[in-house]
């Protein structure tokens, strides 16, 4: 649909590179999802918003590269984001890290003290691991 886009004289913007890397997300198209994410900028002259790096955090957690996801909030200065913390979070649970679960639940909770959702998240990490 990109191409078709483009072929059309259609340019895209913030929003359909945001749709694209979702769809790469829950499909677990890793490379693609990078691949357009470097596109963004560099063919198309969009900066990447925090929504986009957000869906770059959730596509490597869900590919269980926490690694990558990691490196990724680092190279961000979008890291005070309470949903991108919570979305490392949820992936800390899905693969059972819970020294990056900390982490993230320690800067959920900096930004939003009373958001439930890291503390019941964090409280399922540990119940997972016997805690």
């Amino acid at each position: 649909m990109l191409e078709r886009m483009r072929g059309d004289g259609n340019e895209p913007d913030a929003l359909t590179f945001l749709c694209i890397m979702n769809s790469c997300c829950h499909a677990g198209l890793v490379e693609e999802g990078e691949m357009y994410f470097g596109a963004m900028r560099k063919c198309n002259g969009v900066t990447p918003a925090l929504e986009h790096y957000t869906c770059m955090v959730d596509l490597f957690g869900r590919a269980g590269q926490l690694d990558r996801m990691a490196t990724m909030m680092e190279e961000t200065s979008l890291n005070s984001s309470v949903v991108m913390w919570l979305a490392v979070l949820a992936t800390c649970r899905r693969y059972a890290n819970i020294e990056i679960g900390r982490h993230a639940f320690e800067q959920v909770t900096q930004l939003d003290k009373k958001g439930a959702s890291a503390y019941i998240c964090m409280y399922n990490i540990y119940a997972d691991a016997d805690m």
